[in-house]
């Protein structure tokens, strides 16, 4: 559901760990923040914030088919969107997706699919 290709792995994209490369914490901190710069630039905002709040929401549920059932509803409906077929037409390494959904307008029709608790 997240239309995204890594290109980082490992350590700052060669494969191996931090301490295989006798990394220090500013290494790895400098490979966190690289892998993050990637990932904001190489993914949906909608996909980013969907897979969140499945993640924060469904990890306490109580059957994993709860799981499923949103996060199929997630893959048909983001599946149909402008940012799926901006993803698909872009060649890797010839210029950046442009994904044109936002998060405060373009968001599933079934979001959110929980019910808020009443808190007394």
């Amino acid at each position: 559901m997240v239309f995204y290709r890594p290109g980082l792995s490992g350590a700052g994209g060669t494969g191996r760990t931090s301490r295989q490369q006798g990394g220090t914490a500013g290494r790895i901190a400098a490979t966190a923040r690289a892998l993050a710069k990637e990932i904001v630039a190489k993914t949906a905002p909608v996909s980013v914030a969907l897979i969140r709040q499945m993640m924060w929401r469904m990890l306490g549920a109580d059957d994993p088919m709860e799981a499923h059932k949103v996060d199929s509803r997630g893959i048909y409906a983001r599946g149909r969107s402008e940012d799926v077929k901006e993803g698909v037409v872009v060649v890797p390494g010839k210029a950046a997706a442009e994904f044109k959904n936002k998060v405060s307008a373009d968001m599933p029709d079934y979001f959110p699919w929980w019910n808020e608790r009443e808190y007394k």
